[in-house]
């Protein structure tokens, strides 16, 4: 059975977050680039038309998961750099150069590969090196970059543009987590200049840490979620001025920060009309208070 489900994206609104965004980080010495995350279908409102509508905005670099989204985009005739986040396949590593992607080397064996495949080509492939300080997913540890970078470092074929890191629990005002692997992260690019490794950038604020703390914007910031207009769960919830009021303090980060939702409609049902008003707002509210802050409008 088809059901009459179906999303409304408004490009609009993803260009006005983008903008929102990047006037949000603006002020300092130095504003932040912001890498625009456009992952997994753009977070499901359509990679390439997200893409389009961000690199009109004036984005600078996009990001995606894997080779084969880098390579959908180019294909769809996006020109801005893009950035792959993900693990590398020695079979796709012909995707990296054929199409201009940025890739994340997150290991020695993908160093040692992507150098290889420079070699042969007769390039030298730009690359941003990632630092794993507590996610345990992806990257060289944060206390062994004295064993396992100089190897990539060494020789010609790889230009470590940038160096990241991503927090695990960002979102979590409570969990000590977030100070320790942006202490650990700090330690990290002390150590890599101590080994000749000073990138053009550093970036780790997700959309979380993006609104939690200016102090890990560095260079460069990476919202995802933020570009869509959502708010998981929000990065000061248990703190005595959120607990009380969610419905407030989500009211203040669209006020502040100028988000809008880019889904204008989720689903039409056609029992809503027999939903009372009083009704709606408490299954609203309680979304609100369980952290969801994704928004519907039901037809």
């Amino acid at each position: 059975m088809v059901r009459p489900t179906f999303a409304h994206i408004d490009l609009d609104a993803v260009r006005a977050n983008f903008r929102a965004v990047v006037a949000h980080v603006a002020g300092g010495v130095r504003s932040p680039d912001v890498i625009a995350v456009v992952k997994a279908n753009g977070y499901g409102h359509g990679a390439v038309e997200v893409a389009r509508a961000l690199e009109g905005a004036g984005a600078r670099m996009l990001a995606c998961a894997d080779i084969e989204e880098g390579v959908e985009l180019r294909r769809s005739g996006i020109e801005a750099p893009i950035l792959v986040f993900g693990a590398l396949s020695v079979s796709d590593l012909d995707g990296v150069f054929a199409y201009r992607l940025t890739p994340t080397i997150s290991s020695p064996f993908a160093a040692r590969a992507l150098k290889d495949a420079a070699r042969r080509r007769g390039t030298r492939l730009v690359c941003h090196l990632k630092i794993d300080t507590g996610m345990n997913r992806l990257g060289f540890r944060y206390d062994n970059l004295s064993q396992t970078v100089p190897e990539v470092l060494a020789g010609p074929g790889l230009e470590i543009d940038a160096v990241y890191t991503h927090f695990a629990t960002a979102e979590d005002r409570l969990h000590p987590l977030f100070d320790i692997q942006r202490t650990r992260f700090d330690e990290a690019l002390r150590r890599l200049a101590a080994l000749g490794l000073r990138p053009r950038l550093r970036h780790a604020a997700n959309s979380a840490a993006l609104l939690r703390d200016r102090a890990c914007w560095y260079e460069a910031v990476r919202p995802g979620l933020l570009l869509y207009g959502v708010i998981g769960a929000v990065p000061y919830l248990g703190s005595p001025l959120v607990t009380p009021y969610p419905v407030a303090f989500f009211l203040w980060i669209v006020w502040v920060v100028g988000l809008i939702v880019a889904i204008r409609r989720l689903v039409h049902w056609p029992w809503a009309a027999s939903i009372t008003a009083g009704a709606a707002l408490l299954f609203w509210v309680l979304f609100v208070q369980a952290g969801s802050l994704i928004f519907g409008w039901t037809a």
